[in-house]
């Protein structure tokens, strides 16, 4: 008898391990949802929200897990039984244009554990029928926006427009001349070499911030619990692991030493000269 309880106690320990973790808890949803479809759909039970709310557990399934970020995919395909999508008829842009709401609302909400779901840009949702799918059910293909800078920083004008919108981030740290990088989907800024955006500065921690692009006037900055903070000129100090807007022309500290700048991605870089600005 005590052996039979020992095992159930190791067995629900293991459990709430497993689920304790964002990623198996969100396989975990997604394969319930999808079994509860069919279900309901074999019995004439069909209900559009049954589709959307599994295609919002896919998508959180098919989150990118780094360290304290779920990335979501900005570019979403959400492909349903044909018969499915006839029955759906206007009600389809309905869920749609709902699905993009609930992803957009899930930046910066709790994955799992200290997990938060971070979205590089304003996400973009279809549907399409497809006749292998089961009924009631949905398949979720997702796509991610290119977020380096290394990729961004090489994109010609037409190719940034198709990966979405963009902004311009100005860099200013005291004893180095400043630079500007093109920003694009989702951006990590710290000192560690293998950041998206590298600061080489003592008062920059390791990973310091992330840095999200909304649209062509705006982005969301959160701070990574770093050691010196994130602060916007005007309106103070940012909360640590909460997204905050910036505009462009806000002006954002990582510390005394490093000043950051949003500009518009359509404005003229400036290149720090020093002083005078070079003859014609």
């Amino acid at each position: 008898m005590w052996t039979a309880l020992l095992i159930v106690i190791v067995l629900l320990l293991i459990a709430a391990l497993v689920l304790r973790e964002p990623e198996p808890r969100r396989r975990i949803a997604a394969a319930v949802l999808r079994e509860q479809g069919a279900v309901r759909a074999g019995f004439g039970l069909f209900a559009p929200k049954d589709l959307q709310r599994q295609a919002l557990a896919q998508i959180k399934e098919k989150a990118l897990v780094s360290i304290g970020f779920a990335h979501l995919p900005t570019d979403v395909t959400v492909g349903v039984n044909a018969e499915d999508l006839e029955r759906l008829g206007a009600t389809r842009d309905e869920i749609v244009r709902e699905l993009a709401a609930e992803m957009a609302d899930l930046q910066g909400k709790n994955a799992g554990g200290s997990v938060i779901f971070a979205l590089g840009a304003r996400p973009q949702v279809k549907m399409e029928g497809n006749p292998r799918i089961q009924p009631g059910t949905v398949e979720v293909s997702a796509a991610w926006l290119e977020g380096t800078a290394a990729v961004t920083a090489l994109l010609g004008p037409e190719e940034t427009e198709a990966q979405g919108p963009s902004l311009r981030l100005r860099i200013e740290v005291e004893g180095q001349d400043a630079s500007e990088v093109l920003l694009a989907g989702h951006m990590v800024i710290g000192r560690a070499p293998t950041c998206d955006i590298a600061i080489n500065h003592l008062s920059v921690s390791r990973e310091h911030a992330l840095l999200a692009v909304v649209d062509a006037q705006e982005g969301n900055i959160t701070d990574l619990d770093s050691s010196n903070g994130v602060e916007i000129a005007g309106s103070g100090r940012v909360r640590p692991r909460t997204p905050t807007e910036v505009k462009v022309g806000d002006a954002v500290h990582l510390s005394k030493h490093v000043r950051l700048e949003m500009l518009s991605a359509e404005a003229p870089t400036q290149v720090a000269t020093g002083g005078e600005e070079p003859g014609d």
